[in-house]
């Protein structure tokens, strides 16, 4: 299945369903797989629970910039120039940290899908159309315009270190200047040149050939715990109250 890249035993199976006219024995068919991979040893693995750690941290700042962007709306709507510019400052950082986040483990990174994508190609030409295909997957493609976007936008967006900070990051900037720009100048959103810029913003980044890392950097247990007491420790004195629609933080 595209993209998913999460319980390969479960979509190989599924594949197969249509092939079985009797019911498939599943712990023979897990056994199997134990053979086909002999040497996966679990209790080799360096400090297992960190993909967990970070993916959970990852939710709970996801869910929160939520939040800030549910305010900033609410900002945007009473004409609260201060209240829109101010969190829309704070969501951006907010972003640059989730990416410091994903970085510190290899299981959130950019970097190999695009050099998975590359491999795969015979000659520097294949090389540019394979990386703008996976590029293209996890953005957006099929049939967009100068001013509309394609229906398959963010279809199979991920959270990757690397994507959050080239990608979404810029993406979010663009909004956001129009917003504060409506305020400043008293007048409608500029949703056309909003459209333009950033669909000219994916385009760019489709056709792009910037490396990204294929190897984790940081501590991800120290960095998670820094970033649940710079966001998610006491969200009221951030006057984001709204953090109840999903439930109060868990202490990390």
């Amino acid at each position: 299945m595209e993209g998913i890249e999460q319980n390969p035993i479960v979509y190989d199976l599924m594949s197969e369903m249509s092939f079985h006219q009797r019911q498939v024995d599943l712990q023979d068919k897990n056994r199997d797989v134990i053979v086909a991979f002999p040497d996966v040893e679990p209790f080799v693995i360096q400090t297992p629970g960190l993909y967990d750690l970070v993916d959970l941290t990852r939710q709970a700042l996801a869910k929160y910039a939520n939040q800030i962007f549910l305010k900033i709306i609410q900002g945007y709507k009473s004409n609260n120039i201060n209240q829109v510019t101010t969190l829309c400052d704070r969501f951006l950082n907010l972003v640059n940290d989730l990416d410091m986040l994903l970085a510190s483990h290899e299981g959130f990174l950019l970097g190999p899908w695009l050099e998975s994508a590359k491999g795969l190609a015979r000659d520097h030409e294949q090389e540019i159309q394979y990386e703008w295909n996976a590029r293209t997957q996890i953005t957006m493609w099929f049939d967009n315009t100068n001013t509309k976007a394609s229906l398959l936008r963010d279809y199979a967006n991920k959270y990757w270190s690397g994507l959050l900070r080239d990608y979404y990051r810029p993406r979010a900037a663009i909004y956001f200047k129009h917003l504060i720009s409506s305020l400043k100048k008293n007048e409608p959103f500029a949703l056309e040149e909003w459209r333009r810029e950033w669909i000219s913003l994916t385009n760019n980044w489709q056709s792009d050939r910037k490396v990204f890392a294929t190897t984790a950097t940081g501590d991800a247990l120290n960095i998670s715990r820094t970033l649940y007491i710079k966001y998610l420790r006491n969200t009221d004195a951030l006057g984001l109250d709204g953090m109840d629609s999903f439930g109060k933080p868990a202490s990390l």
